[in-house]
């Protein structure tokens, strides 16, 4: 979905009251997209996917974590920033920041451990878009599925974020990607190899 001219306006008037410089028309363009998206689209298959690795990151994982499916998350480069709105497939948090208590239908980002995607064919551009958004949400790690592909990949180490306003949005500085089948090692605090076997 491209920006109309009024939604644009829209952003730009947003974010000069929250003190916050829209860089780019890609960023216009997710936010937009990212906040005037309906319900999410799932491949019937998604779910066993999502399992899987909920499954390995429960029994495996190097901490006690919370896991909530299909939760929506408000994504924001700080706490007065505009928003996007995201809604992944898996979202982990700490347990002990009981993320999911009590909380509101929309989740802050900036809390979350990793968010989890299984990519739909055709939706490369949307997932750009939404892996932008996490890295400037600050999440530490992106997991996307890519059956399409035969291949898991792991986004980490957004950069660090600058009170400098023209600077360049954040991004994951680091990409470690397999073909299904192989072993995919998933860093502190999680601390274990996810077994990628049924994620193809």
């Amino acid at each position: 979905m491209h920006p109309t001219p009024r939604m644009t306006n829209a952003l730009h008037a947003l974010a000069r009251r929250h003190g916050f410089l829209v860089r780019d028309r890609a960023w216009e363009e997710a936010m937009v997209a990212m906040t005037t998206a309906g319900p999410p689209r799932h491949d019937p298959e998604c779910a066993d996917l999502i399992s899987t690795v909920i499954g390995q990151v429960m029994r495996l994982g190097g901490m006690d974590t919370d896991v909530a499916v299909h939760r929506e998350l408000l994504l924001r480069r700080g706490p007065d920033a505009p928003c996007v709105r995201a809604v992944p497939d898996a979202v982990f948090a700490v347990r002990d920041s009981r993320l999911f208590r009590g909380a509101p239908p929309w989740l802050e980002g900036r809390e979350v451990l990793m968010v989890v995607d299984a990519a739909l064919p055709g939706g490369e551009e949307e997932q750009s878009l939404r892996r932008r958004a996490y890295a400037e949400a600050g999440i530490p790690f992106h997991l996307l599925i890519e059956r399409e592909r035969a291949m898991v990949s792991l986004f980490s180490h957004p950069t660090v974020p600058v009170d400098d306003p023209g600077a360049p949005g954040r991004a994951y500085t680091r990409l470690h990607t397999v073909p299904t089948g192989r072993p995919l090692p998933l860093p502190a605090p999680f601390g274990f190899d996810l077994d990628t076997t049924d994620l193809g």
